[in-house]
């Protein structure tokens, strides 16, 4: 679910900038949608990866949710993308997102029936609370936010470097 809200952000981004031009997106919209991408490949490709497909299908799509665009976004930002707007506090304002998709999750399952086997009511299993317990989902669940602020603090210090060199 975190994928295919990122990427359909992502969608809605590159139509605006399609559309408008990159001035019509903030700086800092951009950066944290080129952020949330890289991240959903980091987290496939680290924790998911080796999931089977039901059929070619399945993996097409998933290398382009998870391969192509957080490959092409980020490229595109170092290459097109007007740098030198972005601040120290980006990060902590981009890391709001997989909070919230968090907290949207946690409540969610609440009011789903518990499951078994390979059916959970968390769409991850490193976020699920009847597998691994509370503190260890949540931990987790903090662990990627936490990721979201030192990969944005990151990304602030390529854009303004970039913008140094333009």
């Amino acid at each position: 679910m975190f994928t295919i809200t990122t990427n359909l952000l992502v969608g809605l981004v590159f139509a605006r900038i399609a559309l408008r031009g990159t001035q019509s997106v903030s700086p800092i919209v951009i950066g944290g949608t080129m952020l949330a991408i890289v991240l959903v490949g980091m987290v496939f490709n680290l924790l998911l990866g080796n999931l089977p497909h039901q059929s070619i299908w399945y993996a097409i799509g998933d290398n382009i949710h998870h391969v192509a665009a957080p490959l092409a976004v980020p490229l595109w930002w170092l290459l097109f993308s007007r740098h030198g707007a972005l601040t120290w506090s980006a990060p902590f304002i981009w890391a709001l997102y997989p909070l919230a998709y968090s907290a949207y999750t946690v409540i969610r399952a609440q009011f789903m029936p518990q499951g078994t086997g390979i059916y959970s009511r968390y769409p991850y299993f490193f976020m699920d609370a009847d597998l691994l317990g509370w503190p260890m989902a949540l931990a987790n669940m903090a662990g990627i936010a936490i990721g979201f602020i030192l990969f944005g603090m990151l990304a602030v210090a390529v854009d303004r470097w970039l913008a140094k060199r333009m």
